[in-house]
């Protein structure tokens, strides 16, 4: 089980969609993220601390898993083209290269580089 008592087998969760009240359009609110209602932003900035520890402990399998996490809720947060999103690809590249994945990190770090010389490109054509 997951934390909250949450059951993550699929099998739940096909119930669980399955379950819904007949009075629910499904445009309230009542309709709950897999985070019992934590905002992007929350968890993003809570899984970005979580992240210290675990490099600090070198546990790089579940900083692997957190850091992708935090690339998606980088663009959720931000949009696609923000610098936190390069950001994240860059500590994902690290985390890549900590393991001896090569070509992963290579993937994240040279997208990460492209955005920033975009972002660089900009600023210089705006000025």
């Amino acid at each position: 089980q997951r934390p909250h008592g949450r059951n993550n087998s699929k099998k739940n969760k096909n119930n669980n969609k399955n379950n819904v009240d007949a009075n629910d359009n499904g445009d309230s609110d009542n309709d709950k993220s897999e985070d019992d209602g934590v905002m992007p932003e929350q968890r993003l900035y809570h899984l970005l601390v979580s992240c210290l520890e675990l490099e600090a402990g070198r546990q790089w399998e579940r900083l692997l898993d957190t850091r992708i996490e935090c690339l998606a809720l980088s663009r959720l947060v931000y949009g696609k083209q923000d610098l936190e999103v390069t950001n994240a690809h860059a500590q994902l590249a690290q985390v890549y290269l900590a393991m001896n994945m090569s070509q992963q990190a290579s993937r994240h770090a040279q997208l990460a580089l492209s955005r920033l010389d975009e972002a660089s490109n900009n600023n210089n054509n705006n000025n």
